[in-house]
């Protein structure tokens, strides 16, 4: 019987937004003259005439090829391993993992920086096949500040193809200035050289409370997410200067924030006018892969009121962004990106924009590459990048360099502030740009397949002592 569809659809989305998609599927676990299991393909019927005498039990008995006692000795040994798969423990330096479902991350159980000294923490995540249901349970004690952190996450996905996933957690923690959360490789690094070279790199506020998220995909090409927020965010101070060298120095001053009670509620649009195509692999499991090169958008709300939500700050942040990828020969594969954001009302210090720059970390997904951690912030904020992926085009025949890839980049940006939310801000120690501040400069990826070094320069608006030059490390792969 017919188990493979193949299914063509186009449409529209209030008769502005086009879309077509392609979708490949394998009907499974189907029940003869019923539909199918609830999903992408909850009308399709496989229906048996009315005489027929044959059920699914007698083709089991009857198959026309029948396994091989090679096959069934194969099968048989596939279910001992899977077994065994399903209890056993593997130790590794960035992952212990125990069994399908469980793993912990041995890089994070020890750090180090400014405000908690040495601190110890464990981990413990749990993943269901697809994700359908994946947690984390962190307990962190920092031995300086003498305080207890801990963040628990649990999240669901929804319906055959996971179109909607909601997801909750529950906090207390140090928390990053301008980041949600730290990978254990960036805090790693970040410990090594806070304690090798006196430098913590980043900025910290202590924040508890809950988040609350729901993700939801219409279509292929138009998804929504829906954020609602509580947090306690007091401000963090340095209380170490331990450090294996340099002794003398000192650790930088962790910088005040406003302290707030602050709940605010985000919405944001995800629009990708693609066409797709995905295969269902008939085990629950679908891959998406996009055909063609439109870019894509995406729009937000933020509101954070006295009123409605008893916040210490009432303001409103409206953002966006468009931007996407072109392949257009082996040397000429462009990546860009223009968006910003606007914020009205009174907005603390630890809320304001920024431009997305490195953190002196190994970073992830960095715009821009030689500006400084924290330095350009405001309640307005516009930027510019662009990228070219140039190949091999300088190094494809040397062997050693082969694999790398180069990058060529340009960025600009902008920031503003208003004079009621400069005065308000708890740290000043950030800069508005003198016009419009840019960048540029060359990359080189895919060193040990992962990371990536650049090399930037400031066109304007140098740094301290007219320090124009940047040379980072992170990861990716463009």
């Amino acid at each position: 019987m017919p188990t493979d569809i193949q299914i063509f659809a186009e449409g529209s989305f209030l008769g502005m937004l086009k879309f077509e998609a392609d979708v490949f599927t394998i009907v499974s676990h189907y029940e003869l003259n019923k539909k199918a299991p609830a999903g992408i393909f909850d009308e399709y019927v496989i229906q048996v005439l009315p005489d027929a005498k044959k059920d699914s039990s007698y083709w089991t008995n009857n198959q026309l090829l029948k396994n091989t006692s090679e096959e069934k000795s194969a099968y048989k040994k596939i279910e001992i391993q899977n077994e065994k798969d399903s209890r056993s423990l593997s130790i590794g330096l960035t992952s212990l993992l125990y069994g399908k479902k469980f793993s912990s991350n041995p890089l994070s159980y020890y750090a180090f920086n400014r405000v908690e000294g040495n601190a110890l923490s464990f981990d413990l995540n749990y993943r269901e096949p697809l994700n359908k249901r994946s947690g984390k349970a962190e307990v962190r004690y920092g031995f300086d500040d003498k305080k207890i952190k801990y963040n628990l996450e649990y999240s669901m996905r929804f319906f055959n193809d996971r179109r909607m996933w909601l997801s909750g957690s529950v906090f207390r923690s140090i928390t990053p200035m301008a980041f949600d959360d730290l990978l254990p490789l960036q805090e790693f690094y970040n410990t090594f050289k806070a304690l090798f070279d006196k430098r913590d790199n980043l900025d910290y506020y202590y924040s508890s409370g809950y988040n609350l998220r729901l993700n939801y995909r219409f279509i292929p090409q138009l998804s929504g997410r829906l954020d609602f927020n509580q947090a306690k965010q007091t401000t963090a101070y340095k209380n170490t200067n331990f450090s294996f060298r340099k002794s003398d120095v000192e650790f930088s001053e962790n910088p005040p924030i406003n302290d707030a009670f602050l709940r605010t509620i985000d919405f944001r649009l995800f629009i990708n006018p693609n066409k797709f195509r995905a295969i269902d692999w008939g085990d629950g499991d679908i891959s998406r892969f996009r055909i063609t090169n439109f870019p894509s958008m995406r729009i937000g709300f933020t509101y954070s009121g006295k009123d409605a939500f008893n916040s210490t700050y009432e303001y409103r942040r409206i953002y966006g962004s468009f931007g996407g990828q072109n392949y257009i020969n082996s040397f000429m594969k462009i990546r860009y990106e223009v968006g910003g954001e606007i914020m009205t009302g009174q907005v603390p210090y630890q809320s304001l924009g920024y431009l997305n720059s490195r953190s002196g970390t190994i970073d992830t997904d960095v715009i821009f590459l030689a500006t400084a951690y924290n330095e350009f912030r405001g309640d307005r904020i516009y930027y510019l990048n662009f990228q070219n992926n140039f190949g091999k085009m300088l190094w494809g025949g040397v062997p050693v360099l082969k694999n790398f890839n180069l990058i060529g980049f340009f960025n600009a940006g902008r920031n503003f502030i208003s004079e009621e939310n400069y005065e308000l801000a708890a740290f000043k120690g950030f800069r508005i740009s003198d016009g419009l501040y840019m960048e540029a400069g060359f990359g080189i990826s895919r060193i040990l397949d992962i990371f990536r070094v650049d090399f930037a320069w400031r066109l304007n608006n140098p740094y301290k002592d007219n320090k124009r030059f940047v040379m980072n490390l992170s990861i990716g792969t463009f």
